[in-house]
């Protein structure tokens, strides 16, 4: 059978879309794991180290403790007797132009993730790796030790001794050094911001710390431990500052045998791998080669994948998802159809305003245009109602506002409550303190009550009706929004979204941009609206940050698109950050999610918890899959009386 990929040929992606559209994934864990297990109590701070009894292990967890202890061989999400071997062969649609992951601009083989494989986990051991079916927690690797400071500005590791890159070199604190200053350096964008206050040093014992200039970032732990490690003698001056296609080195339990730019690229497994029966790698990484094959458009993807050119598949589009797998394999058991669902948030598609411009610093307007979008009609017509609707920011978690509030997030919300409910610019109303969905999303019902109600705050806030156009308060034209978008799949909810729209008297307008033209202007700020897709965590704080803080509002190139400036929010974050136990963080949480909905800072197009994978029925996975993020490749084998089949 032909396994030849209809190769691209489109400009290559960058490695910003990539780093906020998984934003999320990578804030809490800074890597591929999702959070973790629901809390039902509160537990303290803790900052752990290599345990001085068999009943614990060495690790880090900022609020609660260790799951995993030394009378624990693997996680228990995985199948620790996995069989090894087999070929694994995924199609992903976009390019590569480089094989340098320490440096940008250039395109490496993970910018666009279109399956569950983060490609820096397989090829780049780090100090500490996540578990996925716990709240934050992280188990040493290449790590020794860990110990951080009880206010988290400060972590002190030490190293394995027998931890190797795949040339047999020792991984030692040169390479981490090395690793850390590069990245800060010249590495992708989401890198340099994020390491921007932090700073590392060679302790006399040999250890190393790194410290951040900002307290009581639970998060810091996790980012600086996950960073993966390169090797600091196989990188020239040369090499490290070019767009190169060589081959890198790397310490994990895969490495890159073989590359062809845009088109293929071939990881082998390490059988000589030094952490092979640490209890993190049991039962994982269990193929002995991935195959990569780019293609054109994901149609073509698509259609090699159902005649079996390859092997694993996830689906992003709802049409496909319902309609183009009912095949001939599926009906005889030779394909499989899996919907795994995450026990997190969920991701948030959320349709966000630029408040930067003096229109959309009205909430009137903002309710208004929140008001013009109906989810129940988009998600019946266009995604076969697959979707659920957004009604909060944190899904059906304990950290979401479904309840009045307690003593603990009152003392966040009053300091900025209006005497009143009346609909004001400023201020939070008493009504806030309701339980339930905002009330643009509950009330009123009705298409019609929803224009009319719509119509009624345009009004009120200036927008005059002229020749059924809505007239631009500012320049007296007709309003015309001008929305900015990197993924094509949205396009059809746009369109939907500017049929309401258009009942209002507004036009959307939805320029065809290239992707780098699109990229620049959605990080430069230059749009009214623009598409976020946010995975909240259960270990909050530095997305909220990031994302709607009002420090990076004005700060052009950062993660802060919707430029918020909004002091109960600043403050619900503050109270998130400062959080030391679980039961204050999930009281922060909740004012956050209450004032972000009342103040409709996002639209919520729509919320989704599970992937949608396809794979052939040659392959198995464990079936424990309730965790927070199912990476599902790293999990997966091949079925020993098929590896022969497939090789």
């Amino acid at each position: 059978m032909n396994r030849a990929a209809n190769h691209s040929n489109q400009q290559p992606a960058n490695n910003y879309p990539h780093s906020w559209r998984k934003l999320a994934r990578y804030l809490v864990a800074f890597h591929s794991a999702l959070l973790a297990a629901l809390i039902t109590s509160p537990l303290p701070l803790a900052a752990a180290e290599p345990a001085a009894t068999n009943t614990q292990r060495c690790g880090y967890a900022p609020l609660t403790a260790l799951k995993y202890t030394n009378k624990h061989s693997h996680f228990e999400y995985v199948n620790a007797n996995a069989p090894k071997g087999g070929t694994l062969r995924i199609g992903r649609t976009g390019h590569f132009d480089s094989l340098n992951f320490l440096r940008y601009p250039g395109t490496t083989i993970g910018d666009r993730t279109q399956m569950p494989l983060e490609i820096k986990e397989y090829l780049f051991d780090s100090l500490l790796t996540q578990s996925a079916d716990e709240a934050a927690a992280w188990y040493c690797l290449v790590a020794a030790s860990v110990k951080a400071s009880k206010d988290q500005q400060h972590v002190t590791f030490t190293l394995r001794d027998d931890a190797r890159f795949h040339d047999g070199t020792p991984l030692t604190v040169k390479d981490l050094l090395f690793t850390f200053n590069t990245l800060k350096r010249q590495g992708p964008p989401f890198y340099r911001q994020v390491l921007r206050h932090v700073t590392i040093k060679q302790n006399e014992d040999g250890s190393l710390t790194y410290s951040n200039s900002r307290r009581g970032d639970r998060n810091f732990v996790g980012l600086v431990g996950t960073l993966p490690i390169h090797p600091a003698h196989f990188w020239s001056e040369d090499k490290l500052t070019s767009r190169t296609m060589i081959l890198p080195l790397g310490s994990g339990p895969y490495k890159l045998t073989s590359a062809d730019a845009g088109k293929r690229a071939t990881l082998e497994r390490v059988k000589s791998y030094w952490a092979r029966d640490h209890f993190t790698r049991r039962g994982r990484f269990n193929l002995d080669k991935i195959i990569i094959d780019y293609f054109r458009d994901d149609n073509s993807a698509l259609e090699s994948y159902k005649v079996h050119n390859q092997d694993l598949r996830q689906e992003f589009n709802t049409v496909t998802w319902s309609r183009e797998y009912k095949t001939e394999a599926l009906t005889n058991g030779r394909m499989i159809k899996d919907s795994i669902k995450s026990k997190g948030p969920g991701t948030l598609t959320q349709l966000t305003f630029n408040q930067r411009r003096p229109l959309f610093q009205d909430r009137k307007v903002r309710k208004a245009l929140a008001l013009l979008y109906e989810f129940e009609s988009a998600n019946r017509i266009l995604f076969h109602g697959l979707y659920q609707k957004g009604t909060n920011v944190y899904g059906s978690t304990p950290l979401s506002a479904t309840a009045k509030p307690g003593t603990n997030e009152l003392a966040i919300l009053t300091p900025f409550l209006n005497s009143s409910d009346r609909d004001r610019k400023t201020g939070l109303p008493q009504g806030i303190l309701d339980a339930g969905a905002p009330e643009f999303i509950t009330h009123p019902h009705t298409t019609r009550q929803r224009l009319r109600e719509a119509n009624r705050l345009l009004d009120e806030a200036g927008l005059k009706l002229q020749d059924n156009h809505r007239l631009d308060p500012i320049t007296g034209e007709p309003l015309k929004l001008s929305i900015v978008y990197l993924n094509q799949r949205h396009q059809r909810i746009l369109l939907h979204y500017a049929e309401s729209l258009k009942q209002a008297g507004i036009t959307l307008d939805m320029p065809a941009l290239e992707p780098a033209t699109a990229r620049k202007k959605v990080l430069d700020h230059e749009f009214d609206l623009t598409i976020l897709q946010w995975t909240p965590q259960m270990m909050a704080g530095t997305s909220e940050t990031l994302l709607w803080g009002s420090r990076l509002a004005d700060v052009k190139g950062s993660y802060a698109l919707a430029g918020v400036k909004d002091e109960a929010l600043d403050a619900a974050i503050t109270a998130i950050n400062r959080a030391r136990t679980y039961k204050e963080m999930t009281a922060a949480t909740r004012a956050f999610d209450r004032i972000f909905n009342w103040q409709i800072h996002a639209i919520p197009l729509y919320r989704s918890n599970q992937q949608w994978v396809s794979y052939w029925a040659n392959y198995d996975r464990p079936k424990n899959a309730a965790v927070y993020n199912f990476s599902l490749i790293d999990r997966l084998w091949q079925k020993p009386d098929q590896q022969s089949k497939r090789d």
